[in-house]
């Protein structure tokens, strides 16, 4: 194995109704020296307009002047358009949700998330 990667859901801190995804991945630059030979990555079809979508957005976002062009109402429905876009080419980002220590301090409850993940230890993410 070459590299593993999982996508998390996350919902924002103060506003509930849009979701947050986070990807991680590992490399084994080890592994891929050891096939010997470049592989071509293929990309899911749909791939390409998600980024586009993704990317104009974005910039809207953090439009010049400091303020946005995009208020909450658009960034929940972008995500929810994003989730059925991502599934439609089968990504489905596993749900992690954020709590809070007695003392205020934020932390990811990772439940299962990382079970499937071999190099997942404690202290690694």
């Amino acid at each position: 194995v070459k590299y593993q990667q999982i996508v998390v859901s996350l919902r924002e801190f103060a506003l509930e109704k849009i979701e947050d995804w986070v990807a991680l991945g590992l490399f084994d630059a080890g592994a891929a020296m050891r096939v010997g030979k470049a592989e071509q990555v293929v990309y899911p079809p749909g791939l390409g307009a998600i980024a586009y979508a993704t990317d104009h957005v974005r910039k809207r976002a953090c439009a010049s002047g400091g303020s946005s062009e995009v208020d909450q109402d658009e960034w929940a429905t972008h995500a929810q358009d994003l989730k059925t876009a991502f599934e439609d080419i089968g990504i489905k980002p596993r749900i992690v949700h954020v709590e809070r220590t007695e003392d205020g301090r934020p932390f990811v409850d990772w439940g299962d998330a990382l079970d499937a993940w071999p190099c997942a230890r404690p202290g690694l993410v």
